[in-house]
């Protein structure tokens, strides 16, 4: 699985959405994304990607691909 569709399914998760119809041009407030939603992603990528998100730089996301731009997609 490519990383970018791991950061899809970790989003998915993280606002109960239905497996695969996160496809990254989506706007965050459009999937439902809150401040909750945001401290349980910072969580999730430490755990499954060992990467220290900052809750600054996630405050000014506004979609999902800005959330791949902060994990990095390599």
């Amino acid at each position: 699985m490519k990383r970018s569709d791991e950061i899809n399914r970790l989003i998915e998760e993280t606002v109960n959405a239905a497996a695969g119809s996160i496809t990254g041009g989506e706007t965050l407030s459009a999937i439902g994304w809150d401040s909750i939603a945001a401290v349980m992603f910072i969580a999730s990528v430490d755990e499954k990607f060992s990467k220290s998100l900052d809750m600054e730089a996630l405050a000014v996301a506004r979609t999902v691909a800005d959330l791949h731009a902060l994990i990095g997609t390599d």
